[in-house]
């Protein structure tokens, strides 16, 4: 795929199908962080017809996975939580157990949590695969997931366009302190405004690169997850980073 494709494409399938190929019923590619990212903004994005208890483990998930550095004792105390959600198929008592186990381990207030009736099958495994997969080891099989839950516009903001995924690296001296404090706090807030006041401060730095400039200045939406963001914000002690250069 070429990128001209990659910024004109409607079908997020297409999409994913070029980021993850599948080379089987399922995949079993180790999730990158930026797979999870992307799931989470998914679920952010449908927050207003999730159950509650999705709800509540979709927060869990950000609270997991936003960090560069996974609390790994955080994660096997709640891989288990969102596993339930692919068992439970709906059922009004075995969600409400899910529901008890997240207020009586201090996980959620039990405000909305608890389910007065069965959600169909269908309809909970939409939920249930979509707040499940940024808490999978392996990397989600998407078309478990309705077209209409992914994004493009989410897709295009956490991976790059496949000619500059290809060189993935950020020259030191666009690495200032006041571009990563600026990186650091449009992450936080995810607002618009500081999205451009850091491709300002990317462009004082030396950055001459029209795509990084133009996606930082875009009107479509930012998440955490922008692939800029990760990028400037990178540990530095990632293996397998390509050489700098100026």
């Amino acid at each position: 795929m070429d990128s001209q494709r990659w910024n004109r494409s409607t079908d997020p399938y297409e999409l994913l199908e070029y980021l993850f190929p599948m080379r089987g019923m399922d995949s079993t590619e180790p999730q990158p962080r930026s797979s999870r990212l992307y799931y989470l903004a998914c679920g952010r994005r449908a927050w207003y017809v999730l159950p509650g208890v999705c709800q509540a483990l979709l927060v869990l998930g950000e609270r997991l996975y936003h960090p560069w550095n996974v609390d790994t004792a955080l994660r096997d105390q709640l891989y288990p939580l969102a596993e339930e959600l692919i068992h439970a198929r709906g059922e009004a008592e075995r969600v409400n157990r899910l529901a008890q186990r997240l207020v009586g381990g201090g996980w959620s207030l039990p405000n909305h949590l608890f389910l007065t009736r069965d959600i169909p099958h269908e309809e909970w495994q939409i939920y249930a695969e979509l707040i499940f997969a940024p808490y999978n080891p392996r990397t989600p099989p998407f078309r478990r997931i309705p077209a209409e839950y992914h994004s493009v516009e989410l897709l295009r903001d956490v991976f790059a366009p496949p000619d500059v995924a290809a060189r993935r690296w950020i020259p030191v001296p666009w690495r200032t302190e006041t571009v990563r404090r600026l990186a650091q706090k449009a992450y936080d807030s995810c607002d618009r405004l500081d999205f451009l006041i850091l491709a300002d401060a990317l462009e004082e730095a030396g950055c001459q690169c029209a795509v990084t400039l133009q996606h930082l200045r875009g009107k479509h939406p930012h998440i955490r997850g922008c692939w800029v963001l990760e990028w400037l914000l990178e540990p530095e002690r990632r293996k397998g980073r390509p050489p700098t250069r100026s």
